[in-house]
């Protein structure tokens, strides 16, 4: 059963353009597919969003809220088997439908302020939609439909995270949860490979921190206590209290919240008063000091816990690290770290990340000196960093980042990134790193990089599959791209135009993954994959390695 919501008009730059909310939900089987598929590419592409099913506010609308909707390829056996696209059931999507509340809907799997609209993945045989802040997460059906609430059997009360680390040697899942419920503290979280919370430890910071993101090394776990925290000024506005009240209640909250834990029913409780349009309560906050802790990963069992180390640094800010590795280096230990730094996030905008710049950098703590020195490797404003995630807490050689320079505005630009999309860099050697451009496809399409035979396309920009007729794929406006699924929010539209949504495989080899698609491979086989779906109004002729499934129009 598929399901359509009204559509609202808007003036955020955050609901309008590439961030326009998808409408209705939709079924597509047996997809034409033009070139071959190969017949051992079996999986899933999965992408999770927000994406409004009620009418919401734009002058309040976060670009992190909104209800959560998954889109789907199944591919199998050369076939591409199905597209679909589903809100995730959360009773306020329910009720905005018309429909009945998923039945297995847990008070302790976290709050229902907004859905869990941020990443998707697969762990232990679930497939689960993830969101942070102490909000509850949902796990979903091989065809993506609403099972219910998911606290990992009881084991992990309070919510979760929206991007969890998985060791590629134990399989087991590392996650470090905040929630202004849970006082000055954060939870850092082992889940098993059998899909049960095995080890948590609760670790103390200065407040209430949004700590989005964290660092996982083969020894170490690296938290980030930085100056974007809990406003309390944003949530008393929301609370129904008389005016005269508004300040007094302002101060209380601001004695407890961030200093004193939450019982779960009160939190949840606090958590229905988001208005219309639920927004994200934090902001830049000048006086909250920045550091980074060390911790090891796994500290005295008698006591379930670990010392941590903290290093302060200068105030920034950090949504999504590369990845993090220690090694000794003149009889010392030291963690490197690859990231995107911001100098400051929701300062002027608290509404999404528009008014920042995130460039690459690199960490070098030193657990010897207790330094931590920091090295620019790009100026461009880059985001969504990946590796090979085989590489998780290990020494990396690549990484993989789009360039976002339009991609946070408003207007015709929004969703738009240059027409050097995506740099490659050899981390290890280079002090400069230089983008490999337009591997596989134009940069604007924000396709993963395959090994390149350089020609150039009408645009000048160099191509790897021959001459394209027309211009140059830079002049698609993607819709949907690949880094990562747990952020990419440009949404999946359902098609309007008479040559409905294309997608596109590109195969590779080497230090590359297949970001969002569960991939079961079968022989020796070392294929990874890269898929993204685009509306072109000028599409370019099929070229050797591309296969294209075709998504009907309405």
């Amino acid at each position: 059963m598929t399901a359509t919501a009204q559509p609202a008009a808007s003036t955020s730059p955050y609901l309008s353009g590439i961030w326009e909310p998808v409408q209705q939900e939709m079924d597509s089987v047996d997809l034409e597919v033009t070139g071959t598929l190969p017949a051992h590419l079996d999986g899933r592409y999965l992408r999770n969003g927000p994406n409004p099913a009620a009418e919401v506010d734009p002058a309040t609308y976060h670009l992190f809220s909104g209800d959560a909707m998954v889109h789907g390829l199944s591919l199998r056996e050369g076939k591409a088997q199905w597209y679909r696209n589903r809100w995730v059931r959360t009773p306020s999507v329910s009720k905005a439908l018309g429909e009945t509340r998923p039945a297995a809907i847990s008070a302790n799997a976290g709050m229902g302020v907004i859905g869990p609209n941020t990443n998707v993945l697969s762990h232990a045989g679930r497939t689960l939609a993830l969101v942070e802040g102490g909000i509850a997460n949902y796990e979903l059906t091989e065809d993506l439909d609403t099972i219910g609430t998911c606290d990992f059997d009881g084991t992990l009360p309070g919510g979760y995270t929206a991007h969890p680390h998985t060791d590629p040697d134990t399989g087991e899942m590392h996650a470090v949860s905040y929630s202004f419920a849970r006082g000055s503290t954060v939870q850092y979280s082992v889940i098993d490979v059998h899909g049960r919370a095995r080890r948590t430890v609760d670790i103390q910071v200065h407040g209430a921190p949004m700590m989005h993101d964290f660092t996982l090394t083969e020894k170490y776990v690296v938290f980030y206590d930085l100056p974007v925290t809990l406003d309390m000024s944003m949530i008393s506005q929301s609370v129904p209290v008389p005016r005269l009240l508004r300040k007094p209640a302002q101060i209380v909250m601001n004695s407890l919240i961030g200093k004193v834990k939450i019982p779960g029913p009160i939190a949840a409780k606090a958590s229905q008063y988001s208005g219309k349009s639920p927004s994200i309560p934090y902001s830049w906050n000048p006086k909250y000091p920045a550091r980074i802790g060390v911790m090891p990963r796994e500290g005295d069992e008698a006591s379930r816990r670990a010392p941590v180390r903290w290093f302060e640094i200068d105030p920034c800010y950090v949504f999504h690290p590369l990845n993090g590795y220690s090694e000794m280096r003149d009889g010392a230990e030291v963690i490197v770290i690859d990231l995107v730094r911001y100098d400051s996030m929701f300062s002027q905008d608290v509404l999404g990340p528009s008014d920042a710049k995130g460039q690459l950098d690199r960490w070098t703590i030193d657990l010897a000196k207790g330094t931590v020195h920091m090295e620019r490797k790009d100026d461009r404003h880059l985001e969504f960093p990946r590796i090979n995630e085989t590489f998780t807490g290990k020494k990396h050689r690549y990484g993989y980042l789009p360039d976002v320079e339009n991609f946070f505005g408003s207007g015709e630009a929004a969703g738009q990134a240059s027409s050097n999309t995506t740099t490659r860099p050899d981390l290890p050697s280079r002090a400069a790193w230089t983008p490999q451009s337009c591997w596989g496809r134009c940069h604007s399409c924000r396709i993963r990089h395959v090994p390149p035979r350089t020609t150039v396309c009408s645009s000048g920009s160099p191509s790897t599959a021959g001459p394209m007729r027309g211009s140059c794929c830079c002049s698609m406006r993607p819709v949907w791209i690949s880094w990562p699924p747990s952020i990419c929010r440009s949404e999946f539209r359902q098609a309007s135009t008479a040559t409905g949504l294309r997608a596109e495989i590109v195969i590779g080899t080497g230090d590359t993954s297949g970001t969002g698609l569960s991939v079961n491979r079968r022989g020796n086989s070392s294929a990874a994959v890269t898929l993204v779906a685009w509306r072109s109004r000028r599409p370019s002729a099929p070229y050797s390695g591309r296969s294209v499934f075709q998504v009907p129009p309405g």
